[in-house]
């Protein structure tokens, strides 16, 4: 039943879920990039890597259409490096 669901959802529905996965990544690695300091890229790509290894889980147990897993396996390391590169810097002393 959930995987007849999936093939009906409408695109704008597969694009908020795409929205979210990088905007996950993306807030998720600003904020480690902003607690690391200057190892802000560090952990950007270990945020990225978890979600998008939540995403692989996602897109392996249920239908996506193609198009949602390319744009997602491009967009969520970009959205993680982003937020990692955008995070402010602290000074130490």
């Amino acid at each position: 039943a959930v995987e007849a669901w999936f093939r009906d959802m409408p695109i704008g529905a597969f694009l908020m879920v795409l929205l979210s996965y990088c905007g996950g990544a993306f807030a998720g690695a600003f904020v480690g990039g902003w607690i690391a300091g200057g190892r802000g890229r560090l952990y950007s790509i270990i945020v990225g890597f978890f979600v998008i290894v939540g995403a692989i889980f996602n897109v392996a147990n249920y239908w996506h259409p193609t198009w949602f897993i390319v744009l997602a396996l491009a967009a969520i390391p970009t959205a993680a490096l982003l937020g990692g590169n955008l995070a402010p810097r602290r000074k130490y002393g």
